[in-house]
């Protein structure tokens, strides 16, 4: 790799044909990488919710939105379930796909069976919010 000094004290760099393939090599296994995690998480999103499914879950309320929230949104639409409602007291009064987002203080506006944490934070804190919020534990389903 040669690496030119350009003026406004920027550093140019020119890859070699050599770093140019490395470059390509590198980003094809994160790509693949990236790809297999997410055909991972949603076969194991796509199983939970059929034993959820099958428990008779219908609607459910997701708690957090991250990367996860979306994996586990198409994950949901294998099955017969409705997702009623987003929470996350961070992100409160934004969007995610079609819903806006609410507070955990409005969980008991919304009618649900389930709680998925999707939330990317410490689960164990989650749980004692939402039962503080008179959430029976049975309801809240964590993702592994």
């Amino acid at each position: 790799m040669k690496i030119t000094t350009i003026p406004r004290n920027r550093v140019k760099y020119i890859l070699t044909p050599q770093g140019f393939a490395e470059k390509s090599r590198l980003t094809y296994e994160f790509i693949q990488h990236s790809l297999s995690l997410y055909k991972e998480a949603l076969k194991k999103f796509e199983s939970l919710l059929n034993e959820l499914e099958k428990r008779n879950v219908r609607k459910v309320v997701f708690y957090g939105v991250s990367d996860l929230t979306e994996i586990t949104f198409v994950s949901l639409k294998a099955t017969k379930i409705k997702l009623v409602g987003v929470v996350d007291d961070v992100k409160k009064g934004t969007k995610f796909l079609d819903f806006t987002i609410r507070s955990t203080s409005e969980l008991k506006k919304l009618e649900f069976d389930s709680i998925i944490l999707t939330a990317l934070e410490t689960k164990e804190h989650i749980v004692k919010k939402l039962m503080e919020k008179n959430i029976p534990q049975e309801k809240i389903i964590m993702l592994e």
